[in-house]
């Protein structure tokens, strides 16, 4: 049975002290994520630009906004599991929602609207990740249309050696090596 929070003096106030901590590392679990959309966005130009160093160093950025969302997640469940036993209620049943839902009057609206911000911008990247996605498939498949049509031409055409002499099918003569 759940009941509302704050019910005694001294667990009002270590429930307040809780949901604080809760709130300061949903804060900044929304600056991590609008980190990573800002270099998701800027890596939909790096492939359009095809500038491939610059691509390399923002998946590294990436990278390491992953694990501070990994370790801000980490830390935002073990409080979640403080709040839990301080209610005394299953860590199953315990959602962002749900604190929303129990919490005093004053914890109410911020946690709302960081509920609010985090949904929005986890949208966001998942959005523009998948428009990456799909830009760098059409990328690679461009690629391989242009590496399969110059395999083609190597096998229809008869090749020629750099002195205009007809060449046997060796490494001078070939424009593409046929078994990449």
């Amino acid at each position: 049975m759940t009941r509302a929070m704050g019910s005694g003096d001294g667990e009002k106030r270590e429930t307040g002290g809780t949901i604080r901590a809760i709130s300061r590392i949903l804060n900044q679990e929304v600056r991590w994520f609008e980190r990573l959309l800002h270099l998701l966005l800027e890596q939909k130009d790096l492939i359009i630009e095809n500038d491939i160093e610059a691509f390399k160093r923002n998946l590294r950025d990436q990278e390491e906004c992953i694990a501070g969302i990994q370790r801000l997640e980490k830390r935002r469940i073990e409080k979640i599991d403080i709040l839990g036993e301080i209610l005394e209620i299953p860590i199953q049943e315990l959602n962002l929602s749900k604190i929303i839902d129990m919490a005093m009057e004053e914890y109410r609206s911020g946690l709302m609207d960081l509920q609010r911000e985090l949904k929005k911008v986890v949208r966001e990247v998942g959005n523009t990740a998948r428009t990456n996605s799909f830009l760098m498939d059409k990328a690679l498949l461009y690629i391989q249309k242009n590496f399969d049509i110059l395999v083609k031409l190597s096998q229809a055409y008869e090749m020629y050696d750099g002195e205009a002499r007809k060449g046997k099918d060796d490494a001078r003569t070939m424009i593409v090596n046929r078994k990449v």
